[in-house]
């Protein structure tokens, strides 16, 4: 009685210590295979109850990184194709809902996050093209005021970082071209403007002996 694999054409086939045709899942010696309602072994992806796993080209199921075309995808410890946020190792990725590596941005659940050529989550500063953009330590792109150390940071609405003049809430502040917002004293273009401790501009007030006016430069000294 035949046991084991057998090859029929370019088709492989299992039978049991029954000699039974096996179908589904089979475990042989360390690996699983998939085999078909016809008992024809499955390579490639195959959807196994709503679950999309990878057969190699040798039939065994695979797990971990595996690359298929361009594209990278993550196996689980039980051959099911990854979605979402995994964590591996040390680092954070995130798969599509296709199960695709994501890599540049991605908005996951109304936050932006920025996934290196790598596939792993970017945290901190980060330059793209002419842009600094800040990501927190979950990865989320910040926008608005952030205080990193003891220097206050401006990202605008596309978290691109802001210099130089902005305004918000109504006042006017000043970002130095490191980002960083400043106080005191600051000559721009030749005026002075004075910025008090929370950065906003002041205007239309005496600062010691000096007057500064409507657009906040000063004019006059006592």
């Amino acid at each position: 009685m035949r046991t084991g694999w057998f090859r029929e054409g370019n088709t492989w086939y299992y039978l049991t210590n029954s000699g039974a045709m096996a179908t589904g899942w089979v475990k042989v010696g360390c690996c699983w295979y998939y085999l078909h309602n016809n008992g024809a072994m499955a390579t490639g992806w195959v959807s196994v109850n709503g679950t999309w796993y990878y057969l190699t080209n040798s039939g065994a199921m695979a797990t971990g990184w595996i690359k298929s075309g361009q594209t990278w995808y993550y196996l689980t410890s039980s051959g099911a194709m990854a979605t979402g946020w995994i964590k591996p190792g040390n680092d954070w990725y995130y798969l599509t809902s296709s199960g695709a590596m994501a890599t540049g941005w991605a908005k996951v659940d109304g936050s932006w996050y920025y996934l290196t050529g790598s596939g792993s989550m970017a945290t901190g500063w980060i330059r793209l093209g002419n842009n600094w953009y800040y990501l927190n330590a979950s990865g989320r792109m910040a926008t608005g005021w952030v205080k990193l150390g003891s220097s206050w940071y401006y990202l605008t609405s596309s978290g691109a970082m802001a210099t130089g003049w902005i305004k918000d809430s109504g006042k006017w502040y000043y970002l130095t071209f490191s980002g960083a917002m400043a106080t005191g004293w600051i000559k721009v273009n030749g005026t002075w403007y004075y910025l008090n401790g929370s950065g906003a501009m002041a205007e239309n007030t005496w600062i010691g002996n000096y007057y500064v006016n409507s657009s906040g430069a000063w004019t006059k000294t006592r």
